[in-house]
């Protein structure tokens, strides 16, 4: 949260002197700002009033992090500076909008208030004791308790000595040579001693996160224990905090993995299952500002809850519509080094050559590179997905071994039509135009993306079985019932303009070959046979079609 020098701080709040952290140490629920809020640290233990002001990102908290809670909640009583310690997240655990209003939601089942919560947290404060570390010796056996705090079950002690629940014998296991264990925003809450030869499979929830730690017999483990519960393990005194962390336990060796930016955090990889008979598509949300955010695999029983994952505005989403047999098998990237365009793009190609640039198309004036990150294996397999922050910082993956000798010319996407950004009566040389094509050849039928009225895309199906899109499509906006494409037709996309003169699709007409077809509106509306290409360029505000020799309305000036 904030670059916020001490002066700024004290001027805004005229009482707070230090960095505050952004969630209520009683609820845990997200600060907002000039919420009201009590705000205690170790350097001023006496609790003062305020407004919270969020800082900046990066911020170097010069004067320290404080802990604070919104007044509402303060009604069940102030906590102790220890109650802080072992209420507060951890910051490498920051969610997302959406995942943070899961939590929320999850936190307030069975009809609980923040007050309910706030209490939870207080009652606590009879059972917290000094923080410290500790160790555990594996060449023994190791017991553990466990403590509930709101509602949910943390690991509170490791020992040797007996305590509490077994949870590893080195005679019962003498395979044992990895330690899985999940960590919350307040701690460890699984913990399981395996042999890394096993696949382990165990349930998760979207905020918490597995790591992992490789030991031999004799090693010492150490954890962090903040007076109730485990907040941390390591495999050596010093820790390491950027140790990635997994949404189900993961152990792969032969993980490559890919950053797309620099960070400094630990990396948390999401899993996504791909080259899946199952798996019909793949969705790609991209924006602007943080290019790629998210890739969810789709089948036959997946509900599309990953729409509701960004907000509507500002939010693109690219469907990959898999044929019969049809695998990914090449992800490429992208770099923009034309400054103020710096960025990275993903780009996917399949077992058929059909090849998805998740980003718009490349502009002449700017300057590109593009490399290969990995060629994926045929059969199903896991690609991990760093987008815990909101948009992908990196890709790991179990590449195929060797390489693939295509190059980025054999997949580069040559339009037939000219680029609509580039049109001399567009002023708006800004505007990135995305590009999209399918065949028409053999289609027997098609479905429409639509919002409000206008149509964003559409979803193609051709006679060996296979799909395509064009355009925007978003399965949850998809028409459920396809229209049908006889033989020989002409279809007729019907154009209009917005009150600022942005053309948009608002219909598709089909014609056999005996219908009357009504008037055609000239200057706008594109009709096109079932053979050749179909071309589809877009923005948010707008988009152009493309058939051959003709196109639809020009974009707007």
């Amino acid at each position: 949260m904030s670059i916020c020098d001490a002066e700024l701080w004290a001027e805004m709040t005229e009482q707070i002197a230090s960095c505050v952290a952004p969630r209520c140490v009683l609820c845990t629920l997200q600060l907002k700002g000039n919420d009201d809020i009590f705000v205690a640290s170790q350097a001023n233990p006496a609790y003062q009033p305020g407004k919270y002001f969020a800082c900046m990102v990066n911020c170097p908290h010069i004067n320290g992090l404080a802990h604070g809670c919104h007044s509402v909640c303060s009604q069940v009583g102030l906590p102790s500076l220890a109650t802080c310690e072992v209420n507060c997240w951890d910051n490498e655990f920051d969610l997302s909008a959406r995942r943070s209003s899961d939590y929320q939601h999850h936190l307030m089942r069975n009809d609980a208030t923040m007050l309910d919560i706030a209490r939870s947290a207080i009652r606590t404060e009879a059972s917290i004791t000094k923080a410290c570390k500790a160790q555990i010796d594996t060449a023994h056996c190791t017991w553990g308790t466990y403590v509930t705090l709101r509602g949910e079950s943390y690991v509170s002690s490791l020992s040797n000595d007996p305590d509490g629940i077994l949870l590893y014998d080195p005679i019962v296991k003498p395979a044992a040579d990895i330690i899985y264990f999940s960590r919350g925003p307040l701690g460890v809450q699984n913990i399981l001693f395996a042999c890394s030869a096993d696949e382990v499979e165990l349930e998760t929830v979207r905020w918490n996160w597995w790591q992992d730690i490789p030991f031999s017999a004799g090693q010492s483990i150490y954890f962090d224990f903040d007076g109730l519960k485990i907040r941390n393990i390591h495999g050596n005194q010093e820790g390491n905090p950027k140790r990635p962390m997994w949404s189900a336990p993961s152990l792969r060796p032969s993980l490559v993995h890919f950053p797309l930016i620099q960070h400094s955090q630990a990396a948390r990889f999401n899993r996504i299952t791909v080259n899946d008979p199952e798996i019909t598509g793949y969705s790609i949300a991209w924006n602007a500002a943080r290019r790629a955010l998210t890739m969810m695999a789709h089948a036959p029983s997946s509900d599309l809850r990953c729409y509701d994952e960004f907000p509507e505005r500002g939010t693109t989403w690219f469907y990959i519509a898999l044929g019969s047999g049809e695998l990914l098998k090449d992800i490429w990237r992208r770099d923009c080094h034309s400054h103020p365009h710096r960025g990275v793009d993903l780009i996917i190609a399949t077992s058929l050559d059909n090849v998805y640039v998740e980003g718009p198309h490349e502009n002449p004036n700017r300057r590109y590179s593009y490399s290969r990150l990995a060629v994926l294996r045929d059969g199903p397999n896991y690609m991990y997905i760093d987008d815990s922050v909101g948009f992908i910082r990196e890709l790991a993956f179990d590449p195929e071994p060797g390489s693939n000798s295509n190059t980025w010319e054999d997949y580069r996407p040559v339009p037939i039509s000219p680029h609509p950004g580039n049109n001399p009566n567009c002023w708006n040389i800004s505007e990135s135009f995305f590009y999209t094509s399918a065949p028409l050849d053999d289609l027997l039928g098609v479905n429409l993306c639509r919002f409000n009225d206008m149509v964003t895309g559409l979803l193609l199906h051709y006679g060996d079985g296979s799909q395509a899109t064009v355009g925007e499509v978003r399965l949850g906006r998809l028409q459920s019932q396809r229209r049908q494409v006889p033989r020989n037709s002409t279809i007729r996309f019907t154009v209009s303009r917005t009150s600022r003169q942005c053309p948009y699709v608002n219909g598709l007409k089909i014609f056999t070959e005996n219908m009357v077809k009504p008037p055609f509106n000239h200057g706008l509306d594109l009709e096109v046979n079932c053979h050749g290409i179909l071309e589809w360029w877009f923005t948010r505000r707008q988009c152009q079609l493309a058939y051959g020799n003709r196109t639809s309305a020009s974009t707007c000036l």
